[in-house]
């Protein structure tokens, strides 16, 4: 089974030493690392925070190295499938609200429908 926690955990670790982070190539891997691992561990925010880290670091680099391009691929795959999510989050809501706003125009109502009734009979 995959450990994306415990994983996470090893590469903040690099994180935490600020002199190996900053300075040298693992540093920044450790940023893409991270956000695999929270990815992972189902942990969404995180690993686009770390995705982000990973690609602001990266942003002068040449566009055609495999793991830069891999790296976005893997963000861009994330942000597609939240903006999936907001979207039915949002259907959803949508509905809710034609409901609620469908009954309470029917209790507004109400009383103009039993005069009617009572008007005709």
């Amino acid at each position: 089974m995959w450990q994306g926690s415990a994983a996470a955990a090893e590469f903040q670790k690099i994180l935490y030493h600020p002199g190996v982070a900053r300075n040298e190539l693992i540093g920044s891997l450790a940023h893409l690392g991270l956000g695999r691992a929270h990815k992972l561990s189902g942990d969404t925010a995180n690993a686009q925070a770390a995705y982000q880290d990973f690609l602001a670091l990266w942003k002068d680099a040449d566009p055609d190295i495999p793991i830069l391009q891999q790296a976005k691929a893997e963000y861009n795959e994330r942000n597609q499938e939240n903006a999936l999510v907001m979207q039915a989050k949002l259907q959803q809501t949508a509905i809710a609200h034609a409901k609620f706003f469908e009954s309470f125009l029917k209790s507004l109502l109400k009383p103009y429908a039993i005069a009617e009734n009572f008007r005709s009979t």
